[in-house]
């Protein structure tokens, strides 16, 4: 008698197969993404498989279809670090489908992918901000978890770091004339930190602050001051003098040797009149210009003061 059975979507004739025609392959096993983007699984060996169907989609539901005889896949074409569902079905010479397995996974940068940072930027937005932009080759960005951002200085031997999530970083606390370096490290998920990216940059000069009159002693055709300026801490423009102009009577250029522990500044100015009011706008000379001036009057003494 001669018969037509249906099993699993296929026709079969009951005088053409036999019972192991109609094998279901087991799931395929030990389905994995490699690092180089190959999909790689383990076949089935209840049934004889004939060739493998590959269906990869992604959040988007954009979907991939293939079919290989093979027990490996090529998925390197798939963009870095974007999440993808993997499932592979095997199917029998008969088309009989077995049972389909899925991982979720992503295709992440070999080690021979160029994973250093390509462009680096420094801008000084103002006497003490640095703004720093960096780069990743295309394809590699979104596979960045964190920036290990460094910065080391002449006065550290410990460097500064921090870890960002975004390609910029605002360092505050930047020092005119002062030289820098910076290291750019990207850490990918999963955790693999890539190489160390050097730059070197010099702070451009800015002028100091207004000097500060900490004393002063007025004689009678003379006049003492004393005056402190900022820091070498906060400013390590040389400073080359202290500026006196009290124009149209004077205007003196008080020679410094500027050393790291700034001392107080004393100088005196000679050859006055007594009992005479003068006005003067004392600045700070260094590599950067002349600091904004501090207006200070001073009155030298009479001839008869000093016989009082």
């Amino acid at each position: 008698m001669f018969f037509v059975l249906l099993f699993a979507g296929i026709t079969f004739m009951s005088g053409a197969f036999g019972q192991s025609d109609l094998c279901v392959p087991d799931p395929v096993q030990n389905l994995t993404l490699s690092y180089n983007g190959t999909l790689n699984w383990t076949a089935p060996i209840n049934c004889n498989v004939s060739f493998y169907v590959i269906h990869i989609t992604n959040q988007d539901g954009i979907v991939f279809h293939y079919d290989t005889e093979n027990v490996t896949f090529n998925a390197s074409f798939l963009p870095y670090c974007e999440i993808f569902q993997f499932e592979v079905t095997p199917v029998t010479l008969y088309n009989v489908q077995g049972i389909s397995s899925n991982i979720s996974s992503q295709v992440l940068p070999g080690p021979s992918e160029n994973l250093t940072v390509n462009y680096f930027n420094v801008t000084a937005s103002n006497k003490t901000h640095l703004s720093l932009l960096w780069e990743m080759p295309d394809g590699v960005e979104k596979c960045v978890r964190l920036f290990r951002v460094v910065v080391w200085d002449a006065d550290r031997n410990t460097p500064y770091d921090v870890y960002v999530t975004e390609n910029t970083f605002n360092f505050t606390d930047a020092v005119p004339c002062m030289d820098y370096e910076f290291g750019i490290r990207p850490i990918f998920d999963p955790s693999e930190d890539g190489p160390l990216s050097l730059y070197n940059y010099s702070f451009p000069g800015s002028v100091t602050t207004a000097p500060f009159l900490t004393a002063i002693l007025e004689g009678v055709t003379s006049i003492n001051m004393t005056w402190m300026v900022e820091s070498y801490d906060r400013n390590r423009c040389n400073i080359s003098a202290l500026n006196i102009d009290a124009s149209p009577n004077f205007n003196v250029s008080h020679p410094v040797q500027d050393t790291p522990e700034r001392p107080p500044v004393h100088f005196e100015i000679l050859n006055l009149e007594p009992n005479t009011v003068y006005v003067a706008r004392v600045s700070v000379v260094n590599t950067a210009g002349f600091s904004p001036s501090v207006t200070v009057p001073v009155q030298t003494l009479s001839n008869t003061t000093m016989f009082d």
